[in-house]
This record gives C-alpha cells, sequence and structure tokens, in this order.
C-alpha cells in the first residue's frame, strides 16, 4: 500500500513537463526570503508576491468602493485613491484620532481592523490565484511561486503543491533587523517573538533553505532546492502506481 506523498507534484512537473507546480514561499523575519524569491525569479520561476498584490488590490474599484462604504471617503487622496497612511490610522490609529473619528467614528481598533480583513482578505487571495493560473501559460515557466510572508498563519501552504522555507540562525536575524530597520537587540527580539516560530513553521515546510552565510552560498543553495526537486520527480516517476 503506497504512503502519502506531500510532493505529488515533483513527479508530474520537473520530470516530465506535464503541469506547472504551485510553489509556497515563506520565512522567519530577516531569514532573506526576498532574496530567495528574486533568485527563483532569475532561474525561470514566475513569482506571485503577496505584499505587492495587497498594495494593487486595495486601488482597484471593486474594493476601494468596499473600502470607502466602510471606512468613509477619509481614506482617500486628492487624486480619489486609497491612501495608505489614513487608512491604517483610521484602522489602528488611537481612538481620539481626528482623522480616525472623521473617517469611521465608533469603530475600534479590533472591529476596523476584522472589517479592513474581511474586505481586504478575500480579494487578495483571489487575485494571487488568479496570476498564478495565468503564469501557468506563459512559456518556459518552471513553476509558480507564492510568495507570501503569512503563508503557514494564513492556511494558504494548503493550495501550495510544496512549501519552501527560508531560515537564518537567530543571532544572524537580529542582525540584520537591527542593521535593515535601525532597532536594537531588545526591539528586534520584540519583533521576532511577535511572530510565529522559525522551529514551529519547519513543521509545514517540504524544503528548507538555511541563508546564514554569504549570497553566493545562497545561489548555491538555491540551485541544490531545484536539483533536488529534479532528484524527488525522478524517484516518483520511477515508483509504481498507488492503487485506490
Amino acid at each position: 500500500m503506497c504512503g502519502e506523498r506531500t510532493n505529488d507534484f515533483d513527479g508530474k512537473i520537473i520530470a516530465e513537463d506535464k503541469r506547472i507546480p504551485l510553489l509556497g514561499l515563506t520565512g522567519s523575519m530577516a531569514a532573506g526570503k526576498s532574496t530567495v524569491s528574486a533568485m527563483l525569479a532569475e532561474r525561470g520561476f514566475f513569482i506571485v508576491d503577496a505584499d505587492k498584490t495587497a498594495h494593487d488590490v486595495i486601488q482597484t474599484e471593486k474594493v476601494l468602493r468596499k473600502l470607502t462604504d466602510a471606512f468613509g471617503e477619509g481614506i482617500l487622496d486628492e487624486s480619489g485613491n486609497i491612501d495608505r497612511k489614513k487608512l491604517s490610522v483610521c484602522v489602528f490609529g488611537e481612538k481620539k484620532n481626528e482623522v480616525q473619528n472623521k473617517t469611521c467614528p465608533g469603530n475600534t481598533a479590533n472591529a476596523s481592523a476584522e472589517l479592513l480583513n474581511d474586505i481586504v482578505h478575500p480579494a487578495v487571495i483571489e487575485s494571487l490565484f488568479e496570476q498564478a493560473e495565468t503564469a501557468k501559460q506563459l512559456p518556459d515557466c518552471r513553476g509558480v511561486v507564492l510568495d507570501v510572508p503569512l503563508l503557514i498563519e494564513s492556511g494558504l501552504h494548503k493550495r501550495c503543491d510544496s512549501v519552501i522555507l527560508v531560515t537564518a540562525n537567530i543571532e544572524t536575524r537580529y542582525a540584520r533587523i537591527m542593521k535593515r530597520d535601525g532597532l536594537s537587540r531588545r526591539e528586534a527580539r520584540a519583533r521576532i517573538a511577535a511572530q510565529m516560530p522559525q522551529w514551529k513553521k519547519k513543521r509545514y515546510a517540504d524544503y528548507i533553505i538555511e541563508n546564514d552565510t554569504t549570497e553566493a552560498e545562497l545561489h548555491l543553495r538555491v540551485d541544490e532546492l531545484i536539483g533536488t526537486l529534479q532528484k524527488n520527480a525522478a524517484e516518483n516517476n520511477a515508483q509504481p502506481s498507488c492503487e485506490a
């Protein structure tokens, strides 16, 4: 009896080129996910960026209308587009903030954040998978990568063929955050502590790329990952088919 395989797509795409895999890419804070994403793009993978998608989605007519209905026209700029800073103040600002009182009076921070999520989150997910399906039709596309910071926390990893996790040791991550954001070690520690622990994310990962040395070494590890995908594909193709 055949056991379950978490990477069923490998044998169908990389060795036989029958379908395009959907890979979920995520990482711990300051581990280097964006760098790995760029390297995969250089190697022929199409990247669907969740942060960029969320930025674009809130300016679409459908979502913009829902946001102004919920929070008022005070969240718009002079051109009639969503002003992300005003929206953020409205949703997460102080209760007595002037902008918040004008745009969404009576809303508590928690209720406003939940309402914002209810409006934006489904639209972002819809856009992510629309982009993925479109990308699969492109010539020479080796695979589609969903680049999502909260891939696991949001449950989107369940809709991916495999999950790639970028990690780095804690001291390296502290140093990167402190240098990048100008924070103290204590502040860097607080930011990391607010997220899902790296050890827990590893439970959901099919492939792990450790990024705690040089960029040249990271390039090698990305190439090793692709090689591993190809090797697994060949091995899966050699296995007998599972019978129901």
